[in-house]
Order: structure tokens, then C-alpha cells, then sequence
């Protein structure tokens, strides 16, 4: 009898496990892969956000990052205690970046603003999304003599 307690023991022991796997860790992985998808696009389209121009592409592209990373965030189960515990940004900062891009997305979609608009919304996303700044460095090449 006690190895079929062992067994049922070591069989609950991993069911548990991959249940968390899941339905925890899983939907907080592809969360955090999320941002940085949309950290990436801020980075990679910081020159066209800055110029504000009738952009359909970049416009729908942020759109869908917008939505890919609210519904990633939504299927993470206690998200709000996982927030508190600083494991996860909070809500109100992820749904505020949710609007800026949303609104950057409509604006480039339209054509509406001007540079200065366009720093602003980065200047948001940047501090939102915690974007790394890109520091170019001049190397000098030529040998000491």
C-alpha cells in the first residue's frame, strides 16, 4: 500500500506542476514577450513615430500590439496580486500604454500631428514600456602611437 501511495504522491506532485506551468507561468511568459515585442517596434520605429506622417503600416502594427499585449495580460490568472507583488507592471501602467498606442496609432493612421507630437508619445511610451535608451558610441579606430 505504500508504494501506491508514493506513486498517486508522485503523480499529484506533477499534475500540480503543470498545471502551474500552464496556466501561470505560461501566460506570464508570453506577456513579458509582449512588451517586448512592443518595445521592440519603439525602437525599431522611433524615426517614422518622430516624423508623424500617414503611416497605414506602422499605424496597424501598433494596433495589433496593442491588442496582442492587453489580451496576453488578461489571460494571466490573479494578475493583480502578481502586480502587488512587483512580479508584473500594474494595471493602470499597462492600460495607459494600451491608450497611447492606440491613440499614436490613430494619429499616424490619419496623419494628424507634427514632430512635436510625435516626441511626446514616445517620450510616454519610453517611460511606460521602460524602452532602454540607444547610445551611440564613436570608436576610434586608428592605433595609438
Amino acid at each position: 500500500m505504500d508504494i501506491f501511495w508514493t506513486i498517486f504522491a508522485g503523480v499529484l506532485v506533477y499534475v500540480i506542476g503543470q498545471w502551474v506551468v500552464r496556466f501561470v507561468i505560461d501566460p506570464i511568459v508570453a506577456f513579458k514577450i509582449e512588451l517586448g515585442e512592443v518595445q521592440h517596434a519603439l525602437l525599431e520605429c522611433k524615426r517614422d513615430i518622430l516624423n508623424m506622417k500617414n503611416q497605414r503600416d506602422l499605424s496597424e502594427r501598433l494596433n495589433l500590439l496593442a491588442a496582442r499585449m492587453i489580451v496576453a495580460k488578461r489571460a494571466i490568472p490573479g494578475y493583480r496580486y502578481l502586480a502587488k507583488i512587483k512580479l508584473l507592471p500594474c494595471s493602470n501602467q499597462v492600460f495607459k500604454g494600451y491608450q497611447y498606442l492606440n491613440n499614436l496609432s490613430d494619429d499616424l493612421s490619419a496623419g494628424r500631428g507634427n514632430v512635436g507630437d510625435g516626441n511626446q508619445y514616445l517620450n510616454e511610451l519610453e517611460s511606460i514600456f521602460d524602452v532602454p535608451e540607444i547610445v551611440y558610441l564613436k570608436l576610434d579606430l586608428e592605433p595609438s602611437k
